[in-house]
């Protein structure tokens, strides 16, 4: 939520056009007037549901193969409401790691599902939520962390948004093959 407002995932579209933004706004109302703007074809909500910029985010790496340019995507003959539903449906949510105690000699280690991990960093200015979690002022630079972790099949697996005060850093990682491997990795 930002603010007080309830954030929205959405799909806008146009009539008989396979392409579509997959968004997210708290004011659904005045962001179809700003996006017809740059639309010659008239632009409606073809679906909405609750969701932050973690769905938002999600949505925009599971669909990347039909992504045309910014937050647009081509699904060709797929309904894009049903891809979408079916995507959130399917959407695997992280199994805790037991605990060292829980854990017995015997038994076999727990397989991971992820075979490859994908880190995307961006920079942003706070808003109000992002502010109140890091303790900075809203408008304060911060980096974003978008992991996401893949299947054997490419699936998505897991994501997650790690949100860090920006400053002078520099992100250089590359898991070991054992690390990889290795059940207690993930």
């Amino acid at each position: 939520m930002t603010g007080d407002r309830l954030e929205r995932v959405y799909i806008i579209g146009s009539e008989g056009s396979s392409v579509v933004k997959i968004g997210r706004t708290v004011d659904l109302e005045r962001r179809i007037p700003a996006l017809q703007t740059g639309s010659y074809l008239p632009l409606h909500v073809i679906w909405t549901c609750a969701g932050d910029n973690g769905l938002e985010t999600y949505l925009h790496h599971h669909f990347a193969k039909f992504k045309t340019h910014g937050e647009w995507f081509d699904f060709g003959q797929d309904d894009p409401v049903e891809s979408v539903k079916a995507a959130i449906r399917n959407r695997v949510k992280p199994v805790p790691k037991a605990r060292q105690e829980d854990r017995h000699e015997s038994a076999d280690p727990v397989p991971s599902l992820a075979v490859r991990m994908e880190d995307a960093v961006s920079t942003r200015m706070a808003n109000a939520e992002d502010a109140a979690r890091l303790d900075l002022p809203e408008g304060s630079p911060i980096m974003v962390i978008e992991r996401t972790y893949y299947g054997s099949g490419g699936e998505v697996v897991e994501f997650s948004t790690v949100l860090r005060p920006s400053g002078p850093y520099l992100v250089s990682y590359q898991p070991t093959d054992e690390e990889l491997n290795s059940p207690r990795y993930w």
